[in-house]
């Protein structure tokens, strides 16, 4: 765990089981801080998502694209 900063807040009891549940971890700051990297995944995926689109829109991507390619142009993007 990196750069750590103690905090306190309030926080829905119900809210934070929830996620717990869903996503398999244990205890408040475990919760928290999977809940933190599961947005931060998404936004990076809706990105990829939007950059291919706009390929796609500007004509750069073939018919024939294979999956090498488009896992190229992720490297690229990164």
């Amino acid at each position: 765990m990196g750069n750590v900063k103690r905090t306190s807040m309030f926080l829905d009891r119900d809210l934070v089981e929830e996620a717990a549940e869903a996503l398999g971890t244990k205890g408040v700051t475990e919760t928290v801080h999977a809940a933190m990297r599961s947005a931060v995944e998404r936004e990076k995926h809706v990105a990829a998502q939007r950059r291919l689109i706009d390929r796609i829109k500007r004509g750069e991507l073939a018919p024939n694209l294979t999956l090498e390619d488009v896992l190229r142009m992720r490297n690229e993007d990164e």
